[in-house]
């Protein structure tokens, strides 16, 4: 009799205690993915803002750098494109120099601290010769 109702007891215990808990465990563990799933996607799309933010902020750094070049393109005077290309690689600390082809063929250049020099053997000239390629088939139109 004793044995019977040790019996009752364990299979109450279980039905009663064990199953929920292994239950509501299993339920936990399936929210779990649905949960991470969500938090991985308001990550991803905070990121993608975050990303938007920073590439628009360095868009407009960089136009204002264009126009402000722009600006003395209207004086068509190479004193001037000197004046302004050392004004703005000596303001912008992330610009480290500047090379401008005019219409005659003629390049402007300016850099930074001698930074030039440093490229220039380090890179034995090929940053001048890469730079002014390009400038040789970019085209405004």
């Amino acid at each position: 009799m004793k044995n019977s109702s040790f019996t009752r007891f364990i299979i109450a215990f279980v039905i009663g205690v064990i199953i929920p808990v292994f239950s509501f465990t299993i339920y936990q563990l399936s929210q779990q993915s649905k949960d991470e799933k969500l938090i991985k996607s308001s990550y991803e799309r905070q990121l993608s803002s975050i990303l938007f933010s920073v590439n628009q902020h360095c868009y407009d750094t960089v136009n204002a750098w264009v126009m402000t070049f722009l600006d003395s393109l209207t004086a068509n005077s190479p004193a001037r494109y000197e004046k302004t290309l050392q004004l703005l690689t000596n303001q912008n600390l992330s610009v480290v120099g500047t090379l401008l082809k005019t219409t005659d063929n003629h390049y402007i250049q300016k850099w930074k601290n001698g930074t030039f020099d440093i490229l220039a053997s380090e890179f034995q000239d090929s940053v001048k010769v890469q730079i002014t390629q390009k400038l040789d088939n970019f085209s405004l139109s």
